[in-house]
């Protein structure tokens, strides 16, 4: 099975960012707060999305905000 299928979040979902599971680098401290729409899950399982340029990993603490919204509702 890959990776990508950790993930919480779905390609679409908006999502949260509270806090990284490693050690957080000062140029990655102000993505904390942030929200953003998750744009695709690589293979190793890191969630790209708009809320920057670094990806989030699964065991990385956040939230999802919002599902992706459907064509039916």
């Amino acid at each position: 099975m890959s990776n990508k299928y950790l993930a919480r979040a779905a390609v679409g979902d908006t999502v949260k960012i509270l806090g990284f599971s490693g050690d957080c680098y000062e140029s990655e401290r102000h993505l904390v707060g942030k929200s953003g729409i998750v744009e695709y899950i690589d293979d190793m399982g890191a969630i790209h999305g708009t809320w920057g340029g670094l990806s989030l990993l699964p065991e990385d603490n956040y939230i999802i905000i919002k599902k992706k919204e459907t064509e039916n509702g």
